[in-house]
Formats: structure tokens, C-alpha cells, sequence
């Protein structure tokens, strides 16, 4: 959907850029990109809270959430969005543990589950027929441990997916080497643990992404820079490994974290974006899902590409450069993005929204 028009009537899509950044300072950054150009716009930004690093639209577009992620003053806040895309903070909630990293929805777009990094939880808050956020209800806490001491002293659940049957939510430990999936009970607002499912020692689990027929999961994992695939059923609930590649160029020996993960709409590529590297690892998807073939690594300007985000239309690729301070636009090339000269100044960006 294209946001709006501009003066010029050049359509334009909305984004939100979420960074790390005191409450003082501007965390979040409202932005236009232009559908045909590629070229971004500022509009305007917003202080209130500390380091905004993840930012989660509701359905309507009328509430953006952000994780506030702060150690010791960790919290949800929940902005409404005006006609013209500016936000006003309505309220925050406290999370029951330190490092807010993630958000999302449950299926019935009632309940807002936030990840706790440091905190080794996963909370519950939920969300009345307008999209305001209430107080925590439920929570549930991770223990243990991995085989890598210096990342894996405990627990350390790294985000939380609702499958597309809505039936379950799956959640990366990086911590673990697990994938945790809970089945949402709706009425009483929990999460009941129903299986756990290992990735190979010392992985660190981050984010995931469906296939378009909810038949193959793709996880990548930060420790190890690599994408594991599973094949996914609810019903009977299963989830197995099938194949594990490696996320980085060929041939690449300095050190690197995978970060974050994007399946094409028609499931047809996968991108993997690596701070180190600093690329873009772009794989085809073959074999109805099961397998992923390497196409290519394009290089980022945008240095420790923490976060990415696709236009809706596919057309566009902005990547957030944690370490540059900008946001860089790709050019997606028959389904490979491409240095395409387009920037934008920013501190620390590590989301970026666009619709």
C-alpha cells in the first residue's frame, strides 16, 4: 500500500526508523521514500523514551509500538499515529525483565508479545479494539545455558513469531540453541511451552521467517552467521532441521553476527544481513522450500547492518547501518539489491519500518 502522496504527487511509502538514543534525544525517525526515486525524506522525530531498538505497527496503522531497551528501566511504549504520520505517546508498561528486543502480535491482534533479551523472557500485554497497550499479564522465563561462555551464560530469548496458523509462537534462544514454541492460550492471555527443538551448539538462534506455505521455517543464527531449515507442521505440532548453510561470503575469516532475516513475498529469495561482513547474503529458495541456494553477497555502506526492511512493493531495500549512522536504500534487481547511491543520516538505526 503506498502511504501517501507528497506536494509534487510522487507516491511515497511511510517509515519509521527506530535507533539507540537517549529519552532526550530523537530515537525515532518518521521518514518518506519516494516509490519511484528511492530517495528518502525527513518528516520529523520524536524523543520519550530510551533506545526505541525495535518499533512493531499494529494492523491498522494507527498505534506504533517500541521496545524501550534499557536494563534497568526496561518498557513497552505504545504511540498513536495521526493523519499525518506523527506520533503522540499515549502510555509505557514495564517489562518483567532488562533488554526489551522484539515485538509482535498474537494472532488475534489482541495481545502484544515483547521479548526480553537480558531478562530471559517473553511477556504478555494486551491490547484493547483500539490498540492501547495495558499492563503485563503473563510472562514466561527461560533457564540454562549454551556451550559458548562468553554469549551463552544464560538464557537469552531473542524474539517471538506467530506461526501462520496462529496456532503457535516460536521463540529463538540464542542462549539455549533452541527454538522454544508455545501454543497461546487466547482467553487466559499465557503461553504454554509445548516442545523445544535444538539447532547445531553454539548457533545462537536470533530471528526466523516463514515460507509462503507455512511448510518450512528459515532461522538464522548470529554466533555462527548461518540459516538453518526446518520443515514446520502444526497439526501434528513438528518442527525438524533439514539443512544449516553458512551465511557469509565465501572465503570470509573476520569475525561476524548475523542479525536479521527476510523471505520474498512470493518465497522465492531469502536475504540475510551480517555485522562484519557487513553484506547482504541473497539465496534462492528451491525444492518447494527445502532448500537454499547462495546467489550472492552485496556489500552494505551502511556498516553493521544490524536491521533491513523490504517496500512493500519489493522494489526497494533499506538497510540500517548501526555503526554508520545511516540508512542506505538498495535497488532490488531482478530480486538482488544493488548499490543504488540513496542514504539518509541517522543515529544508530537498528529498525527500520516501511509501509
Amino acid at each position: 500500500m503506498v502511504g501517501k502522496y507528497n506536494e509534487s504527487w510522487c507516491p511515497m511509502y511511510e517509515v519509521y526508523v527506530g535507533g539507540y538514543r537517549s529519552a532526550e534525544l530523537a530515537g525515532i525517525h518518521h521518514l518518506q521514500l519516494d516509490e519511484e526515486s528511492g530517495q528518502l525524506r525527513a518528516l520529523d522525530q520524536f524523543s520519550g523514551i530510551d533506545n526505541p531498538s525495535y518499533l512493531l505497527w499494529d494492523g491498522s496503522r494507527q498505534h506504533l509500538y517500541a521496545v524501550s531497551e534499557s536494563h534497568d528501566r526496561a518498557r513497552v511504549a505504545s504511540y498513536h499515529i495521526d493523519d499525518n504520520g506523527r506520533l503522540q505517546l499515549e502510555n509505557t508498561e514495564a517489562t518483567s525483565g532488562g533488554s526489551p528486543c522484539h515485538l509482535t502480535m498474537t494472532a488475534d491482534r489482541q495481545g502484544l508479545l515483547c521479548t526480553n533479551y537480558m531478562g530471559a523472557s517473553v511477556d504478555w500485554f494486551p491490547l484493547d479494539s483500539t490498540g492501547r497497550l495495558y499492563p503485563r499479564i503473563s510472562e514466561v522465563r527461560h533457564t540454562g545455558s549454551g556451550p559458548r561462555k562468553d554469549r551463552q551464560s544464560q538464557a537469552h530469548p531473542h524474539s517471538a513469531w506467530t506461526d501462520p496458523s496462529g496456532l503457535y509462537v516460536i521463540v529463538p534462544d540464542l542462549g539455549l540453541d533452541r527454538l522454544l514454541i508455545y501454543r497461546p492460550d487466547l482467553k487466559q492471555k499465557a503461553l504454554q511451552e509445548m516442545a523445544r527443538v535444538a539447532v547445531p551448539p553454539g548457533s545462537g538462534p536470533r530471528h526466523l521467517a516463514f515460507h509462503s506455505n507455512g511448510q518450512f521455517v528459515y532461522v538464522v543464527n548470529e554466533l555462527s552467521s548461518t540459516v538453518s531449515v526446518f520443515t514446520y507442521r502444526p497439526e501434528p505440532l513438528a518442527l525438524e532441521l533439514v539443512d544449516t548453510v553458512s551465511a557469509l561470503p565465501q572465503g570470509f575469516r573476520g569475525s561476524s553476527d548475523a542479525a536479521h532475516i527476510i523471505v520474498s513475498s512470493d518465497s522465492t529469495m531469502l536475504y540475510v544481513s551480517n555485522r562484519g561482513s557487513n553484506t547482504i547474503a541473497c539465496f534462492a529458495i528451491e525444492d518447494q522450500g527445502q532448500r537454499l541456494r547462495h546467489l550472492a553477497d552485496i556489500p552494505t555502506i551502511a556498516h553493521f547492518p544490524r536491521h533491513f526492511s523490504m517496500s512493500p512493493d519489493e522494489r526497494w531495500m533499506l538497510v540500517g547501518g548501526q555503526k554508520a549512522d545511516l540508512v542506505e536504500v538498495l535497488s532490488m534487481q531482478d530480486g538482488i539489491p544493488t548499490p543504488h547511491g540513496s542514504m539518509f543520516s541517522t543515529p544508530q538505526p537498528t529498525f527500520i519500518a516501511v509501509g
